[in-house]
């Protein structure tokens, strides 16, 4: 009887255990069976104008639906291709990996030029587009 009932608490123990591993981050429970590359990988977005020249922002703005939010002044590279960057992989803990609304505001000056929403998401190894153009024209 006595080993009957150390067995019974034994699977039970294994069962909770099982549970707990169930209970682990999608992404961190495949880590080991995916084959990522050490490539970062970002999500941008090309602003221009409708002579389809770049549009040089002085800053923009991400954020997302809950609490994040990021200003960032543009270098010159950014000014001069009209490329921002909107999401790179070192960023990917801020998204769902189905995927999560992010708003990009784009100023020149202290003047909103450009307002757009994408849809971005994370395949356990980089951040990807999944809904939105990745150029933006303004008037």
């Amino acid at each position: 009887m006595r080993n009957i009932i150390v067995l019974l608490v034994i699977f039970a123990m294994s069962l909770s255990c099982r549970e707990d591993e169930l209970a682990v981050d999608e992404c961190q429970a495949k880590r080991d069976s995916l084959l990522c590359t050490d490539v970062l990988r970002a999500v941008s977005v090309v602003v221009v104008d409708q002579d389809d020249q770049p549009v040089a922002l002085d800053r923009y703005v991400v954020t997302d639906n809950d609490d994040y939010y990021e200003e960032v002044q543009t270098n010159e590279y950014a000014r001069a291709s009209g490329t921002y960057s909107i999401i790179t992989d070192t960023e990917s803990y801020l998204i769902k990996a189905g995927g999560s609304r992010i708003s990009f505001t784009g100023f020149v000056g202290s003047k909103a030029v450009v307002k757009e929403t994408f849809f971005v998401g994370y395949d356990c190894c980089h951040v990807h587009l999944l809904s939105g153009s990745d150029t933006i024209r303004v008037e």
